[in-house]
């Protein structure tokens, strides 16, 4: 549900943000974001035979279990290294690719002081011209690690300027993240490599027009509206029902740690990019036995696999 004054919020925010970003080419201009993943994240159906009245559920135990990915690219579609971030008190010694960052917390997800020592110093500094402070504009939602005073003024003295996406209206105007999902129990260094690995094989093309259909980097005159989203599109015209009714269809928004822009103390709920890819593997044609065999915990365990979500844009 958006508030009724969500349309003037998003018509004057793209205009200051369409007025900013013609400043400068598309590589200079960024964005970041991270993304929980659980260790199991399990489907939400089973299958077993017609008219049986009770089918267990077998799970790893790890459904609980998460990390965060943290995700940064331009709207060139150049891509940062991804940040992976443990819920530990230290990071594991192993052998981690090269073109990822490791970092533990004791809360698993980003934090203002990884930020200020991990993030800006390693990744952001990375970015094209980063070792230079080639000047740019980033974009930030209202997470508090994200707009904290200090981690403003370090983005600052990156010679980057700081566009705050409003609280509310992150689901719009916020480029959609990636995430991987499907049930595993792996060791740290091996999700290192799959974060790694799915992260080289997502497409330029997808990056660039994530910045498209948010509104972030067209024409301030209005002549390239017709690439934004049909719910941005819908919020300027603010006929927000229309955006309502689009929003339903998705899934339940998840809980973050966002806090309005504005100071209030109002928490915010974040609505869920993540859009699951299921591959069960079933043909359709699985005899008893081999359905006997897929309730076995040691089989089950043995036949998990990886698999790649993409944002969906809307």
């Amino acid at each position: 549900m958006f508030p009724k004054d969500t349309s003037i919020i998003v018509q004057e925010f793209l205009k200051t943000a369409c007025e900013t970003t013609k400043k400068f080419e598309k590589k200079y201009i960024l964005f970041f974001d991270e993304t929980p993943v659980w260790f199991d994240m399990p489907r939400n159906s089973t299958l077993d035979f017609r008219g049986v009245r009770e089918v267990r559920i077998r799970t790893t135990g790890n459904d609980k279990l998460r990390f965060t990915v943290v995700l940064g690219f331009t709207a060139s579609g150049h891509k940062l290294p991804p940040m992976v971030i443990f819920k530990l008190k230290k990071v594991p010694k192993r052998v981690y690719p090269r073109d990822i960052i490791v970092a533990a917390t004791t809360s698993g997800s980003i934090n203002g002081d990884l930020m200020l020592s991990t993030y800006i110093s390693k990744v952001i500094r990375a970015r094209l011209d980063g070792f230079f402070k080639t000047k740019g504009v980033i974009f930030v939602d209202c997470h508090g690690s994200h707009i904290h005073d200090d981690v403003i003024k370090a983005l600052n003295t990156e010679d980057l300027e700081v566009i705050k996406i409003p609280s509310g209206t992150t689901s719009v105007l916020q480029p959609p993240d990636v995430s991987v999902n499907k049930p595993f129990k792996i060791s740290y260094e091996l999700v290192c490599k799959w974060v790694s690995e799915v992260w080289k094989e997502i497409g330029q093309d997808l990056l660039i027009k994530s910045f498209d259909v948010t509104g972030l980097t067209l024409n301030p005159n209005g002549s390239e509206d017709l690439k934004m989203s049909s719910r941005l599109q819908a919020i300027v015209e603010n006929r927000l029902e229309d955006a309502i009714v689009e929003e339903s269809s998705e899934d339940e928004p998840i809980e973050d740690e966002e806090i309005n822009c504005d100071g209030s103390d109002e928490e915010i709920n974040i609505d869920k990019f993540i859009k699951e890819i299921s591959n069960s593997g079933f043909d359709g044609e699985t005899s008893n036995d081999e359905i006997d065999e897929r309730n076995s915990d040691t089989n089950l365990m043995n036949k998990l696999d990886f698999s790649i979500s993409y944002a969906r844009f809307y």
